[in-house]
């Protein structure tokens, strides 16, 4: 019965797979069979919305900028909040330009309060506390948590469980960063509740590996337990690398404080691997100091030395990709200043 219940549960993966695949390819077929400006900005919203859900592919900037030059050209203060948002978002996750991030996010929430566009208000100060956890400013991700979860949509919103999870996250993760073990759990439970009634596993996900790093934070080892090898069972469905890195890094910091080193090593060498083959230096970074941990704590000391070694390199390829990034940045920010001007 246990053999039936998995393959079932796999050949749903694969047809939700495959079906997210045709939907992602069906909305590119459409976009460019569209002219009109309105429809285009509705179906490049879709896009990156499916993309932000699934990660199923890169997305250049002149969509954006696209986005961006519509709504300008339609004088639509909600187009240009929805815009904005967007723009903040590639900035935060996938350029990892938290900075200029912030400057678009921020820009957007006059615009959004003309129209008391709830659903983007929230989502916008939601954004900008995940913006500052990047930069390691909590009190600023508490403050805007916070005025995120002033304007959640009404609660009759089909998307409110979805933004309520959302607040209940960044207020765990929040208190996690802060070592306030009854906070963090409290949000922990509230979040899965919450996750659950969206509907959304990659909300869920979180949820669940959220779960286990409040536990572990509460000294409930075994609670810690159950709750990740629940998100372990999960992960190989989830395809954005951001939340995967979360994971692997609230598990394998668990699994080497409770001397589970053989696991902390797979789990190392997975987020290594994530890294390598999404060519992503952030995930390799974090990849390679947990190998470099593993191999210290099994003294293995060559080893340790090695990964040692491939961090310190990662990180000077970082700082070398940051300086491109920040160029690309002023590009792309002079090209929406121009729009603006005009």
């Amino acid at each position: 019965m246990k053999k039936i219940f998995i393959a079932a549960f796999i050949c749903l993966l694969t047809h939700n797979s495959s079906t997210q695949s045709n939907y992602g390819d069906s909305l590119k077929t459409l976009l460019a069979k569209t002219s009109e400006p309105i429809n285009r900005f509705d179906i490049l919203n879709k896009i990156f919305l499916f993309i932000q859900t699934y990660q199923a592919d890169n997305i250049d900037s002149a969509s954006y900028i696209e986005l961006f030059k519509i709504a300008q050209e339609l004088k639509n203060d909600s187009l240009l909040a929805i815009s904005y948002n967007w723009i903040g978002s590639y900035f935060a996750f996938t350029k990892g330009d938290n900075v200029s991030a912030l400057e678009y996010l921020f820009k957007a929430i006059p615009l959004a309060e003309k129209t008391n566009d709830k659903r983007r208000i929230s989502s916008l100060y939601f954004d900008i506390s995940l913006a500052y956890a990047g930069l390691q400013n909590y009190d600023e991700v508490f403050k805007n948590t916070m005025k995120g979860g002033q304007n959640l949509p009404d609660k009759s919103s089909p998307i409110y469980f979805f933004m309520l999870g959302q607040y209940h996250r960044n207020l765990c993760r929040y208190y996690l960063e802060a070592r306030q073990p009854d906070s963090a759990l409290h949000y922990a439970l509230l979040f899965t509740e919450s996750s659950n009634r969206a509907e959304k596993s990659n909300l869920q996900f979180n949820a669940l590996f959220s779960n286990g790093a409040a536990y572990a934070l509460n000294n409930d080892t075994e609670m810690a337990t159950l709750y990740f090898k629940r998100a372990k069972n999960m992960a190989g469905s989830v395809r954005i690398n951001a939340l995967l890195a979360s994971y692997y890094s609230q598990y394998i910091k668990f699994l080497l404080n409770n001397n589970d080193v053989i696991e902390a090593k797979n789990l190392s060498a997975q987020l290594l691997n994530l890294g390598q083959v999404s060519n992503n230096n952030t995930l390799k970074l974090a990849g390679a100091g947990f190998m470099q941990q593993v191999f210290d704590s099994l003294h293995h000391t060559d080893s340790a030395y090695y990964y040692s070694r491939m961090e310190a390199k990662i990180n000077a390829e970082i700082f070398s990709q940051n300086n491109i990034n920040k160029m690309q940045a002023l590009a792309f920010n002079e090209q929406i200043r121009n729009i603006e001007k005009q």
